[in-house]
């Protein structure tokens, strides 16, 4: 075309044009789905990425996992860096494969180097180290951990957790009420909300086999609440079929089992964990050792 494309006072128009990206809010963070090709910078311009929202200057990084990979900046499962109103800047986990990805990492709870959130109790088992009720008294029959969410919007949860199960849990067999806010039994209940939603109950059988209310519900256990429909997972620590200990059982529960609840509408409630036993935990109890929560 005979002119001088790039401004080295050259006509070599093969030669690439440097790239500048629209910055709308003039906050130095330019829209990638807006660049600029010129030899110079234009005015309203900038080269650095990415920002999320170009119409506001208070934030550049992307509030979720989800608007990242809206915005068309996945690169796969990993860590990203997101800005959420109610966390700050920071490292998250983002699954951006399941279910078409966009999943924003929470909870990731490990009990060995984090400790007991709430009023979870530390135990150490010959196998584990786990969060757990170590209730004296039925008093203490719920024990309860909040978990931050960052006021990131999300109308879908995802969740794996691996388990331990003390003694003599009688899964919806021996329950003193069916009310999602006290002990509707040997669970692990996921909840939010005020007054609480359910998303989400661990349940834990008393034996394997046998004919016993107290089994998971699947084996001739008594029936879940109306409330909790099919949003659980039923399980056992103990092998028998016909006798029970008052032992921590070292099999590991429902570690490879993911679960996925849907929200009415969408939320920025914090998420509620409450390790919750309809007995003493000289009876009965349940451990976390490990729990990981998705949002989207």
């Amino acid at each position: 075309n005979d002119r001088d494309d790039d401004c080295d006072a050259a006509v070599d128009e093969d030669l690439p044009l440097d790239t500048w990206y629209a910055d709308a809010d003039s906050d130095g963070w330019g829209d990638p789905n807006a660049p600029v090709e010129d030899c110079v910078q234009p005015p309203g311009t900038t080269d650095v990425l990415s920002d999320c929202d170009d119409n506001d200057a208070s934030r550049h990084w992307c509030w979720s996992c989800l608007e990242v990979l809206e915005q068309g900046w996945s690169t796969g499962d990993g860590a990203y860096t997101l800005d959420p109103p109610g966390c700050g800047e920071a490292l998250f986990w983002c699954d951006m494969t399941t279910d078409g990805g966009g999943w924003t990492g929470v909870v990731d709870h490990d009990t060995a180097t984090d400790g007991c959130p709430g009023d979870w109790q530390f135990e150490t088992l010959a196998f584990a180290d786990v969060c757990a009720r170590s209730a004296p008294t039925t008093a203490e029959r719920i024990r309860t951990a909040t978990f931050d969410t960052c006021d990131i919007p999300f109308t879908a949860i995802r969740g794996n957790a691996t388990l331990y199960q003390y003694g003599t849990t009688d899964a919806f067999g021996d329950f003193p009420t069916d009310a999602l806010d006290d002990a509707y039994g040997d669970v692990i209940s996921i909840t939010l909300g005020d007054p609480r939603t359910h998303l989400f109950s661990y349940v834990f059988g008393f034996k394997s086999g046998g004919s016993d209310d107290s089994n998971c519900p699947d084996i001739g256990g008594a029936a879940p609440h109306a409330w909790v429909g099919t949003d659980y997972l039923c399980a056992t620590g103990n092998p028998s079929t016909t006798i029970n200990e008052r032992i921590w059982y070292d099999t590991p529960l429902f570690s490879t089992d993911w679960w996925q609840a849907t929200l009415a509408a969408s939320t920025t409630d914090d998420l509620e964990v409450r390790i919750i036993g309809t007995h003493n935990s000289a009876d009965e109890d349940m451990g976390v050792e490990t729990m990981q929560l998705l949002v989207r």
